[in-house]
């Protein structure tokens, strides 16, 4: 029955069929394909002259499937003493319904603890173990045959039309719009295109501006630091820290794999443009996904159609591995500002979603959870801070990098059909997702000589906890008695109550947070009755902020906005600050296409920093233990400080 439900939750067509008042098989609608084969004699065992259609149907599979390791018996957790531990520690104030100081150090210690006694239990028990034996798997049964069978797998009741190429109407698609303003449809030219996804599968996105003309390059140009009389290399400090907007037209420009696919209306530097991506599908509502952007910014989009092979992620290494050769043996022939700045960005978006996907993949299998990701996207993006007057960009400078998520789907069933699993499951990839948006830049971008540290919405709640500052839970019962109380942004503050008043649930610190140069405060907003959430910072983002103010990065500044001759120079000039920051971002893609290729073959990958809470939390009794408390209250992996706030938090809701 929940393979039934689970099918029909994909929008496939289904029907079970019964036998003796017992579902025991199931109708669907199915696509296969068939092929013109050389079918007579050889039955396709050799290919000459094709002589008759053979139907195909490689996605059909059956599979053996092999119980994982119950550490939770195994190594038993004392969930109990761990929770009360905290809650006596914890100020708790009933009163006012906040909760803070809760003891992060001690948390992470006893994960630290018990990450080590699981591991130590496998070593000595299963040294030889793989991450299939310790979650549990399923292999292909295999069938090999000489020759094909020319039928399929299955019985067909009704063959329905027949395609020599699936219908525009059937695809699933996604459209790139860029409007300047309200007359930019009917006067301008707007970037405005559609393609399907799988000509986006695995393929580089970028959307970045260009001067509009020779004028607006010249401008550009006259700022840059002249070549010095004795010859020595330009610095990058020597580059001024702003550009005068309002001299400056770009235009903007959407590359996939670094051809440009379209180009947009003239627009003056600093001036805001909507960005709106459109996915659709066959028989779906179109989801629209609207963003503000600032001319000049340039936007890395990864597309997440099911799953980030090692293979991808191992093959984008490469390429940035060659660009920094290039760059390191003076070659400069062939490089533009889309190897550089574009690649920099999309292999962010992308290490997201590989390592979220990989996270998911332990989640679901030690919560009894199958989880198949749908159509998502995000974007990591080269941002400009502008300063204006009345409406008009007078100067713009380097911001920051900041990852967005806007569009993450997951398909999640419990396996036993329990609706609390997926609610938990969905909690829990949740958070792990917000922390990533952090985590990642900072894993590929952070190293010893240049440190840095990004804020997300799980971290800035984190902070706020270890700084003392009160962090409440909003609900429609308590929203009016709150609410005065939050010393935060009017625009937050108006999200907030436009969230509750929608039935959502909002977790929120009472005021902001400064860190690393970044003032705001996180939130999150959940959704009682799924578990799903968005996990927002101050001015909006889904996703997190990582500043950059060193002048190595001033040089991607004037390589984003530059023409191709320009840019070319100037990755030229400055190739040894590119390659300092390429270096540590090949770095972090080395440890995670290392992490990801691990999964077949070793348990390390279990105990890193970023996947041990998510499993062990998972197999422990702290997750049980709350849900019995509060259904709605799941800690999570690596927010885990957080899930424990969560479920206080929520204690005080419903004591």
């Amino acid at each position: 029955m929940e393979a039934l439900r689970l099918l029909a939750s994909a929008k496939i067509p289904t029907k079970g069929m019964t036998v003796g008042g017992t579902i025991e098989y199931a109708r669907i609608e199915h696509v296969y394909v068939e092929a013109w084969i050389d079918y007579i004699p050889s039955r396709g065992a050799r290919h000459k002259v094709g002589d008759t259609w053979i139907p195909l149907d490689a996605s059909f599979k059956q599979y053996n499937y092999t119980q994982g390791i119950d550490i939770k018996s195994a190594v038993p957790f004392d969930a109990q003493a761990f929770v009360d531990q905290i809650t006596s520690t914890a100020t708790i104030n009933e009163t006012e319904g906040y909760v803070t100081n809760v003891n992060s150090s001690y948390i992470q210690q006893q994960m630290t603890d018990y990450q080590t006694r699981v591991q130590n239990y496998i070593t000595q028990n299963y040294p030889n173990a793989t991450v299939g034996d310790i979650l549990g798997k399923k292999e292909i049964i295999k069938k090999e045959y000489p020759y094909l069978l020319g039928t399929l797998p299955y019985r067909m009741i009704v063959k329905g039309a027949a395609y020599s190429s699936i219908p525009d109407s059937m695809r699933h698609k996604l459209n790139f719009n860029v409007v300047k303003d309200m007359y930019d449809e009917i006067i301008g030219t707007p970037i405005n295109i559609t393609k399907s996804l799988p000509e986006l599968a695995g393929k580089k996105i970028t959307l970045s501006y260009s001067p509009t003309t020779q004028a607006d390059e010249n401008v550009i140009n006259s700022y840059l630091p002249k070549p010095h009389a004795d010859g020595t290399p330009i610095q990058p400090n020597e580059l001024p820290s702003s550009l005068p907007a309002y001299l400056i037209n770009l235009k903007p420009e959407l590359r996939i794999d670094g051809v440009v696919v379209a180009t947009g209306t003239s627009v003056g530097m600093g001036n805001t443009e909507t960005f709106k991506m459109t996915f659709t599908a066959p028989n779906e509502s179109a989801d629209v996904i609207t963003n503000q952007i600032e001319a000049g910014e340039y936007l890395g989009i990864a597309i997440d159609l099911g799953r980030i092979s090692p293979e991808q992620m191992q093959a984008l290494k490469a390429k940035l591995e060659t660009t920094k050769a290039k760059l390191e043996a003076l070659d400069f022939t062939g490089l533009t500002k889309d190897d550089i700045l574009g690649d920099l960005l999309y292999s962010s978006a992308l290490s997201y979603y590989a390592k979220l996907d990989a996270i998911d993949f332990v989640s679901a299998k030690t919560m009894g959870i199958t989880a198949i990701r749908l159509p998502s996207e995000t974007m990591f993006s080269f941002e400009l801070k502008v300063n204006s007057f009345f409406g008009t960009p007078l100067s713009a400078r380097l911001g920051g990098l900041a990852m967005d998520v806007d569009r993450a789907l997951t398909l999640v069933k419990a396996l036993d059909g329990d609706l609390n699993k997926s609610k938990q499951f969905v909690y829990v990839s949740g958070q792990n997702s917000s922390a990533l948006e952090h985590a990642i830049p900072e894993q590929l971008f952070s190293s010893t000589e240049n440190p840095g540290e990004g804020i997300s919405a799980v971290k800035a709640l984190k902070i706020a906890n270890e700084q003392g500052i009160p962090i409440y839970t909003i609900n429609k019962a308590n929203i009016n008695s709150i609410l005065p109380q939050l010393q935060i942004d009017s625009g937050t503050i108006e999200d907030i109550r436009n969230a509750v008043n929608a039935g959502k649930i909002v977790t929120v610190s009472k005021t902001d947070i400064t860190f690393n140069g970044w003032t705001g405060c996180g939130y999150i907003i959940i959704d009682p009755n799924t578990g799903a959430g968005a996990y927002m910072i101050s001015g909006g983002i889904s996703g997190s902020w990582y500043p950059q103010n060193g002048w190595e990065w001033y040089t991607f500044f004037f390589i984003a906005i530059a023409g191709p001759i320009v840019a070319g120079f100037l990755i030229a000039v400055f190739f040894w600050a590119i390659v300092t920051i390429f270096a540590a971002l090949i770095t972090g893609l080395i440890t995670l296409t290392l992490w990801l290729s691990a999964w077949a073959t070793t348990i390390a990958v279990l105990f890193d920093e970023y996947s041990t809470l998510t499993l062990i939390t998972s197999l422990i009794g702290i997750v049980w233990y709350c849900i019995e408390r509060v259904p709605e209250a799941i800690p999570t992996g690596d927010c885990i400080t957080m899930g424990i706030i969560f479920t206080l938090l929520s204690w005080l809701r419903n004591p």
